[in-house]
């Protein structure tokens, strides 16, 4: 087994860092990028939720926001598709201990990864 020293750091072309050793011996996908969001890979893939479609029947997404938030594994991000940026639900998020990062993916089109 290879021992790390002095790691390099490189793009592996699907927009996570890899670490390789000096004799470039053993390579080491360390994060994934999701969405702009940069998550290690040992934590569990972000939970999804689009409310495009509550929206659009004119409920309100706040009941599937808390229900997803409550069915989050430790260190689990919640990954929110949206068709308008949700500032409003970034203060609520933040009192909670939550992070964002979002990003207009096309017009009428948000995705925020909310992460702790």
């Amino acid at each position: 087994m290879a021992v790390l020293r002095k790691p390099l750091r490189e793009e592996d072309g699907a927009g996570g860092t890899v670490l390789k050793s000096h004799r470039g011996l053993r390579l080491i996908k360390v994060f994934e990028r999701t969405a702009g969001y940069i998550h290690p890979m040992n934590t569990p893939n972000p939970l999804e939720l689009d409310v495009r479609a509550l929206v659009a029947r004119q409920r309100p997404p706040m009941p599937a926001i808390q229900q997803a938030i409550a069915q989050l594994e430790p260190g689990q991000a919640l990954r929110l598709i949206a068709p308008f940026e949700p500032v409003p639900l970034y203060e609520f998020m933040q009192a909670r201990g939550f992070s964002h990062a979002a990003s207009e993916t096309e017009p009428g089109l948000w995705t925020v990864v909310f992460s702790r």
